[in-house]
């Protein structure tokens, strides 16, 4: 993994999951690499067994709704982030990629809510980050402004 041999990696992961198959760890480490290797379905099998045997697991739940996102799941996306909200504080990326999956459900106010919450966070240390929500609270807000006048 370390080498970035990301296949090479999964097969030699594989053999040790027949030998220790509950290790929540090993799981974990397997989504990991599914993700590198742009396997979203495999990623969430692999982080959900690591995420069930290991519910306190925030490293695991926090792949998991990456994995989640990037199968364009936005709603199990948001769900997981909901349930590793109650284990750390959200960061600043997390309320951006909320953001993007309330904005992809066309939940319009909760997505205003979530940019705001990344920029109030950020100060601006990612600035293409910071042009794509200041520029979809503006477009977001027309678009309620208008929906309400129909």
């Amino acid at each position: 993994m370390q080498q970035k041999k990301w296949k090479e990696a999964g097969d030699a992961l594989q053999r040790a999951i027949s030998l220790v198959p509950q290790d929540p760890e090993l799981s974990a480490w397997m989504g990991r690499i599914d993700m590198e290797l742009h396997d979203y379905p495999a990623a969430v099998r692999a982080l959900e067994q690591a995420y069930a045997r290991n519910p306190q697991s925030a490293d695991a739940l926090r792949d998991l709704s990456d994995a989640f996102y990037l199968n364009e799941n936005y709603a199990a996306a948001l769900d997981a982030m909901d349930r590793l909200a109650k284990l750390e504080t959200p960061k600043p990326g997390s309320w951006f990629v909320r953001a993007i999956c309330y904005d992809k459900l066309l939940r319009k106010a909760e997505a205003i809510d979530a940019y705001q919450k990344f920029l109030n966070q950020d100060g601006g240390q990612h600035d293409t980050q910071d042009f794509q929500a200041r520029h979809r609270i503006l477009v977001l807000q027309k678009e309620l402004g208008q929906s309400r006048k129909k």
